[in-house]
């Protein structure tokens, strides 16, 4: 009887061990997920294209909400990115354990202006700066120079996705206060028909007198 009271609890352990998911203790549970977002704005994008490689390579393509996910992987170091037309990215680090899911989101930086900087030096009175509507709507420009002696002919206009718009930008120097001046300009791209900002750069604007 003693013996009989020993062997069943020694039974049901092997028993509930049996009955357990396999997939449990396997490396197949490994695996990453996460956002491709825009960086300024946090704002997911989709149809990105996201690559991962190291001891497995796959892809996949973000959904509607900028989701991506990659299951059974093998343990190991990988490198993490995501592609799409118009944006940049750089190339992310991933360390994979046992039966593990990382969260990674993949910041992605839109070729939204033609350049960061308008160099207008001493003598130069007029530059251009191209703008273009990296999204999947069509947007509005909103241009936030607040300076006197600084004059666009931006007016509040849409942008089609994937659409660029040329804007000038104009300095008076009659009007100079100082020397010289190093100011941001803020851009941003604006909900049509509303006041949403959904992209936002600020490029540097530096005058002499």
């Amino acid at each position: 009887m003693k013996n009989l009271l020993l062997i069943l609890p020694i039974a049901l352990v092997l028993i509930l061990f049996t009955a357990c998911d396999p997939d449990d203790f396997t490396l197949g549970n490994s695996g990453v997920y996460g956002i491709v977002q825009e960086e300024t704005t946090q704002r997911p994008i989709s149809g990105a294209s996201v690559f991962i490689n190291g001891p497995d390579n796959q892809s996949t393509v973000t959904d509607i909400n900028g989701n991506y996910r990659f299951e059974n992987m093998p343990l190991g170091e990988y490198t993490l990115n995501a592609q799409k037309e118009r944006y940049t990215t750089t190339n992310l680090n991933v360390s994979l354990s046992v039966a593990s899911f990382e969260q990674v989101d993949i910041p992605m930086l839109s070729t939204m202006l033609s350049t960061n900087l308008l160099e207008f030096g001493s003598n130069i009175n007029e530059l251009a700066l191209i703008v273009t509507n990296s999204l999947d709507v069509k947007a509005n420009i909103e241009v936030d120079e607040n300076q006197p002696w600084l004059t666009t002919d931006y007016y509040r206009f849409g942008i089609d996705p994937g659409q660029s718009k040329t804007i000038k930008f104009k300095v008076f120097r009659p009007l100079f206060q100082q020397d010289s001046y190093s100011v941001p300009i803020v851009i941003n791209l604006e909900e049509d028909f509303g006041f949403e900002i959904l992209e936002s750069r600020t490029i540097t604007l530096n005058a002499q007198r």
